[in-house]
């Protein structure tokens, strides 16, 4: 059994991710796409705070990291020469997911030592990172499911979009999405009707966030 508990505990946690990311959208009130996680992380008084690293590509600066500060304060750090700037916005996600998920969770300064707990770790925050830039309920009601459709309107890079395809055609059937459409729909709302979306459309998401599509 404390064999099942400890597996178990290496499962990374999806669901709770993408609540997360929901959670985080409507505290922000993020109203359209593109999502700018440099502004969140800067609302939140995370930084995010550039560092300028150009030297092995398989260090693990090569992209960001988060650090507490002299007074204990988790703090994001990104390298301002990651290749572009769809990195940079996804590096921050990403470590606004360690921020939200994981800070008082778990202690980052022994985490490298375990490779399969920082592996858990690692795909959450990357699960959370694809649902605060590309909400899938919000892509869904867009439309948007295409690969390049998605790095375009969500200004992510192209190998996180076809990922993010995928997970679209596998789980935007999942009662998190499905619950996410109504509600997406209306703090989108000015975004979207530019796109052909009207407010009188709105009661039949309400009333039956199961539906299809």
């Amino acid at each position: 059994m404390a064999r099942e508990s400890s597996y178990l505990s290496l499962v990374p946690d999806f669901a709770t991710a993408v609540k997360r990311a929901h959670r985080l959208l409507k505290e922000e009130e993020i109203k359209r796409l593109p999502v700018d996680p440099f502004q969140i992380a800067r609302n939140r008084g995370w930084g995010p705070i550039p560092y300028y690293y150009n030297e092995s590509p398989d260090s693990s600066l090569k992209y960001g990291f988060i650090m507490p500060n002299e007074d204990g304060d988790y703090k994001i750090y990104f390298n301002e020469y990651a290749k572009n700037e769809e990195q940079k916005r996804w590096t921050i996600a990403h470590e606004i997911g360690h921020m939200v998920l994981h800070i008082g969770k778990y202690d980052f300064s022994q985490i490298h030592k375990d490779e399969k707990l920082y592996g858990k770790l690692e795909v959450e925050a990357h699960y959370f990172a694809a649902e605060l830039l590309a909400p899938m309920a919000l892509l869904k009601i867009m439309g948007v499911t295409r690969t390049h459709e998605i790095a375009s309107v969500c200004e992510i890079n192209l190998d996180a979009a076809a990922k993010r395809e995928e997970q679209i055609r596998k789980c935007s059937h999942f009662p998190v999405f499905k619950r996410a459409r109504w509600w997406m729909r209306l703090q989108f709302d000015e975004y979207l009707q530019p796109l052909g979306f009207r407010k009188e459309n709105l009661m039949r998401e309400i009333l039956d966030p199961w539906q299809s599509g």
